[in-house]
């Protein structure tokens, strides 16, 4: 997988470099909620770091962030509850996003994040490749796995039920999503979409 510097929602991702792809979702349909209070203009908190084009654009099923040029990208989201942890599953199914998020393995996979609402921020994290995958190979944690080939990163495939049962029983586990690789992205008011009733 590819290491791109993109912008925000993404950008967590990015820059740890390898990311927990799976070929199933995260979650099962019985944990899909809806957020209209997340749908908006979203920017990466600059107080912590400098992020340069850092515009995230929250909708309906669908997140738009910014390349490097101002080229728009989008994915696909669904936000998901379990227990009183949300998370938000993140497919980029096709075009540039995917290439650069996870290259041209042949298919898309869905990516996973841990996300905190703060007044106007988010705070997000996602699930931590190296540790996941270490255990998972020296079997500490059972999830099923392949690799595309011997020299490229594990392609995960457990059930999406079975991906509910892992985040239920990991999402406070700071090896899991890891405290210091926690992002902020800060809502802009002025650019603030309206939020349905």
């Amino acid at each position: 997988m590819r290491k791109f510097y993109l912008s925000i929602l993404v950008c967590c991702f990015l820059l740890t470099g390898c990311v927990v792809g799976s070929i199933h979702p995260f979650y099962t349909p019985d944990r899909v909620v809806q957020r209209p209070d997340l749908y908006g203009r979203w920017d990466f908190d600059e107080s912590r770091k400098p992020q340069a084009n850092s515009q995230t654009i929250i909708s309906d099923g669908k997140v738009t962030i910014f390349d490097d040029k101002g080229k728009p990208l989008d994915a696909k989201i669904t936000f998901f509850q379990i227990e009183d942890s949300l998370f938000v599953d993140i497919y980029p199914d096709q075009g540039e996003l995917k290439v650069k998020l996870v290259g041209d393995q042949p298919p898309p996979v869905h990516l996973v994040a841990l996300i905190r609402l703060e007044q106007d921020k988010i705070r997000f994290n996602e699930l931590n490749y190296d540790w996941l995958s270490k255990e998972v190979e020296s079997k500490r944690i059972n999830l099923r796995f392949t690799r595309m080939s011997e020299n490229t990163d594990i392609l995960f495939t457990p059930t999406s039920e079975e991906w509910v049962e892992f985040l239920k029983k990991y999402r406070q586990d700071p090896n899991a999503f890891p405290p210091d690789r926690e992002d902020y992205m800060v809502r802009k008011q002025e650019f603030m979409m309206s939020i349905p009733q």
